[in-house]
């Protein structure tokens, strides 16, 4: 049975004898994991010597019943189940309506916001977390009740415990320690610990991250699941508090600082992804959530410096190649978004944000993936402090500063040329003309904007700052190298029948300011190809020699031809390679 086509389904829970004594002595580990928590940290302030046996009794049935609950995974998903295995059976049996028995979410709720919950050793944490995060697979049910006319769902069960449980990870948060895999595979766990979906995040995943994945599945689908209610039923639903509400933001900020948290191979961030998303729609409807994120989790909760050295890290740990489509995304955006604030933007005068992007977009950029470009548009954008002819946006008004982003010269061309690349590569296939316009239009006012300034800061440097001099300075030395090519490209493009024209003038234009010669440049980029690393002339490392931690791979057909990257011998290969 799919999720998608399950309906939601109540269970009459009688005190009659139980047809499943199996089912229910595994389901009741609920209240032996209960009890032997509470006797593991009484012995353990007690001091007492049988804490070990304690100890090893608590993990092994904490694994188990981990184990039990993940197994529904694969349940759900048999057109046939036997009635033992039907979740509606353990739901009537984990979650009783007798208020006075403990209910299996209750009991793991009880215990993670528990005072003494997060000085526990890292496997109990590790199978708690999960084994909580595990239930929500089966939460398209109903449960018998004692309030609420006789029957609750899982949704209101987990959400009616939610802020707090949220709330009580943040005010904690300095004893939340995320860990590397290696960790977590160092534990031993065995089969018996595997996440069901080990196929895409490995075996143990990085709990916090993981449930806050759960947590996202329970918001997206409680909406498919009210669709599906009759109107009785949807009355007996709860308020329930968003995920804007809780803490959940703040803690998936801490769990990503610690870098450590959980990746998938496509590069989805579990513990950002719901928060991106979140940010990118108040985003469209009011910035308040996130200037609220940006003060309180980052400024006043992890710390800027925390913040903007793990988005660094982030983008240094490989080269641009390595990342799978999207990888880089969900960083990027969150750092961009909460930068854009009146809480941070005054930190960005303080740290390297922009170059990390543009390192990762020089890459992207020359390979044709648009999209990353224009994600840190209005970044880059805002960073320049959107220079004459470019609207400034209501919400960024407030963040208009006299002091100057940490933001170099070089990487400003960097970022131009970039764009100047993607508008040489348009076609219809990628992209509406009304945003290749908009893109091409916004490129223009830049380049006029910075020939009048090159031209200023030459004739009357007495009018600008150290830093502003500094700045064209860069620019004036990292051009020789962007703009013939550049040139060249757009060139061929509007050989090709493009509506670059206007645009190519402008780049010979900032060209000329910068004392650059077409004839010149032309012949000294031919004598600099026949120097080439990378075949690919459109890499950065076409011609510049590349780090010693990325090896060069030669052609296994030709044995000529090298290339830094699987995408650049692909995009060579069709370009230029296989024609030979």
């Amino acid at each position: 049975m799919s999720e998608s086509s399950e309906v939601a389904h109540s269970v009459d829970h009688t005190d009659r004898p139980c047809p499943y004594p199996q089912l229910k002595a595994r389901v009741d580990n609920r209240l032996v994991l209960r009890d032997l928590y509470q006797d593991y940290w009484r012995v353990r302030l007690a001091g007492t010597p049988e804490l070990s046996e304690v100890y090893a009794n608590l993990l092994s049935v904490a694994i188990e019943l981990y184990s039990f609950i993940a197994s529904y995974h694969y349940k759900t998903g048999v057109s046939r189940l036997k009635p033992e295995d039907d979740p509606r059976l353990f739901w009537s049996m984990a979650q009783p309506s007798n208020a006075a028995e403990a209910g299996i979410i209750d009991i793991y709720v009880d215990i993670i916001i528990n005072e003494n919950f997060l000085h526990s050793p890292p496997a109990l944490v590790d199978h708690i977390l999960w084994g909580f995060g595990a239930l929500f697979w089966m939460r398209n049910y109903w449960i018998n009740s004692f309030d609420r006319g006789g029957k609750k769902s899982v949704y209101a069960h987990i959400f009616s415990h939610t802020k707090r449980l949220w709330a009580h990870l943040w005010e904690n948060r300095g004893l939340i320690k995320p860990r590397p895999q290696s960790e977590r595979d160092a534990e031993g766990y065995g089969s018996m610990s595997v996440d069901p979906a080990h196929d895409i995040l490995g075996n143990y995943p990085e709990p916090y991250s993981r449930l806050l994945e759960w947590y996202s599945y329970l918001y997206e689908g409680h909406v498919n699941f009210l669709r599906n209610c009759t109107p009785e039923e949807r009355a007996l639903e709860l308020e329930y508090v968003g995920f804007e509400e809780t803490f959940m933001p703040h803690v998936a900020l801490v769990v990503w600082s610690s870098g450590n948290s959980q990746s998938t191979p496509s590069g989805k961030d579990l513990a950002l992804h719901q928060l991106t998303s979140r940010l990118l729609s108040h985003r469209v409807s009011g910035p308040k959530f996130t200037e609220r994120i940006a003060r309180e989790a980052v400024v006043e909760g992890i710390g800027a410096k925390s913040f903007f050295s793990q988005f660094e890290t982030m983008l240094s740990q490989r080269h641009p190649a390595e990342y799978e489509p999207g990888f880089p995304i969900d960083g990027v955006q969150i750092v961009v978004l909460l930068s854009m604030t009146p809480a941070l933007c005054g930190e960005l005068a303080n740290y390297d944000v922009f170059r990390p992007i543009v390192r990762v977009c020089n890459f992207y950029g020359r390979t044709r993936k648009h999209w990353f470009w224009e994600t840190v548009l209005m970044f880059f954008m805002f960073v320049t402090n959107f220079p004459v002819g470019l609207p400034v946006p209501d919400e960024y008004k407030e963040c208009q500063r006299a002091e100057y982003p940490l933001v170099r010269g070089g990487d400003i061309i960097d970022f131009v040329s970039r764009g100047l690349d993607i508008i040489a590569d348009w076609t219809p296939a990628t992209g509406s003309l009304t945003s290749f316009n908009h893109r091409k239009h916004t490129l223009q006012r830049y380049i006029f904007h910075y020939v009048q300034l090159i031209a200023s800061t030459r004739d009357k440097p007495e009018t600008h700052d150290r830093r502003e001099r500094k700045r064209v300075k860069e620019m004036l030395a990292r051009m020789p190298s962007q703009w013939w090519p550049c040139l060249k490209r757009l060139q061929l493009a509007h050989e090709r029948g493009q509506p670059c024209q206007d645009i190519l003038q402008d780049w010979i234009l900032i060209g000329n300011a910068c004392d650059l010669d077409m004839v010149n440049e032309s012949m000294r980029f031919a004598l600099r190809d026949a120097k080439q690393h990378c075949s690919l002339n459109r890499c950065e490392y076409h011609t510049n020699k590349p780090p010693d931690s990325l090896r060069l791979k030669t052609c296994k057909g030709c044995g000529e031809v090298k290339y830094c990257s699987k995408l650049c011998q692909v995009q060579h290969w069709k370009e230029e390679h296989k024609r030979r």
